[in-house]
């Protein structure tokens, strides 16, 4: 009786111990093309902010077609599921503004391409703990807008 137990047991065991190998050979796949989508996600966010960098030499189509492809790519990272998209995005928006607005005054910094750039692929690598540093840039420049605004006023 004992041995009949011990059997039905192990065979019991082996069957969970196969589903959940065959469980996990079958994620990885779609694990790796997730991860893949989300690699080629942020190269083209860093592609958007090359093209933001020579922004003043694009024509006024070109300017369209690239601030709506920076506006895609921004509402693709929002839906990603990364945790901090939201935040990402933000931040990412702001800089693309920011890389932009020196293109055409003509005081682009290289540093500032690289640092998007920096920040985006460490964001990548590691997003809940670099998710909580652009929600710090993110309320740091929106305190400051409101200040402004409020001076303005005065």
């Amino acid at each position: 009786m004992i041995t009949l137990f011990a059997a039905a047991a192990g065979a019991v065991i082996a069957v969970l111990l196969a589903v959940l190998i065959v469980l996990h050979v079958n994620d990885r796949p779609a694990r790796r093309r997730e991860v893949m989508a989300r690699r080629s996600l942020i190269c083209a966010l860093i592609e958007a902010g090359n093209v933001a960098t020579i922004w003043q030499f694009l024509s006024v189509s070109e300017r369209a077609a690239a601030g709506l492809t920076a506006r895609r790519l921004n509402l693709r990272l929002r839906i990603s599921g990364l945790p901090g998209a939201d935040a990402a995005s933000n931040w990412s928006e702001h800089m693309l503004s920011e890389l932009r607005r020196d293109s055409m005054n003509g005081g682009l910094q290289p540093a500032l391409f690289d640092y998007f750039e920096t920040q985006l692929r460490t964001w990548l690598r590691q997003p809940r703990r670099h998710s909580p540093i652009f929600r710090d840039y993110v309320e740091l420049w929106d305190r400051s807008a409101l200040s402004t605004a409020v001076l303005g006023q005065l």
